[in-house]
């Protein structure tokens, strides 16, 4: 029984450094976006402005990314509290205490604010409008705004803004 303990003990401290090692990684992923250089941040790329990927400084208007690391670190609850963070982003309340959102001081509730969640129009089809109490946000890993119109790209929904979400996939899960 003793060569058992002593490769079991072996195996242990053999194990550990791996351990520690993907612990690390785990930091480090996580704080990846912190750590980048001003040129990584501005060589994100993004697809919400043309539909082909692009860097956010060749993207044609105002275009804005918010990264899961961002979203982990505003300490955001739900996607109110996320785009809350976005300038000319504001929200209040319609009819029968629905929550609706502003861009640019315009009130873009009846169907002026594309929502896209993983490529898929998630306004609803009678008045166009968009519950935002419903998205769950530990599951987002991107989400990509246009400011501006984007009815050229996007058709009737987009007068004001386009707000694609990405969400995470299955591998990122682990």
């Amino acid at each position: 029984m003793r060569p058992l303990t002593l490769s079991l003990i072996l195996s242990v401290l053999l194990a550990a450094p791996a351990l520690a090692g993907s612990a690390l990684s785990h930091e480090d992923e996580f704080f990846s976006l912190e750590r980048a250089s001003l040129e990584e941040v501005l060589n994100l790329h993004t697809s919400v402005a043309t539909r082909s990927g692009m860097s956010l400084r060749e993207t044609p208007g105002l275009v804005t990314v918010i990264t899961r690391e961002e979203i982990q670190a505003s300490g955001a609850r739900n996607l109110v509290d996320v785009l809350s963070l976005v300038p000319e982003f504001e929200f209040a309340m319609d009819v029968q205490g629905v929550l609706g959102l502003g861009v640019r001081g315009v009130w873009g509730h009846e169907g002026k604010v594309l929502v896209m969640w993983d490529g898929q129009v998630y306004n609803e089809t009678l008045y166009s409008t968009v519950q935002f109490a419903r998205f769950p946000v530990d599951q987002v890993e991107e989400i990509s705004i246009i400011k501006g119109p984007g009815s050229a790209v996007y058709g009737g929904f987009a007068e004001l803004a386009v707000i694609d979400i990405k969400t995470r996939s299955a591998r990122s899960l682990h």
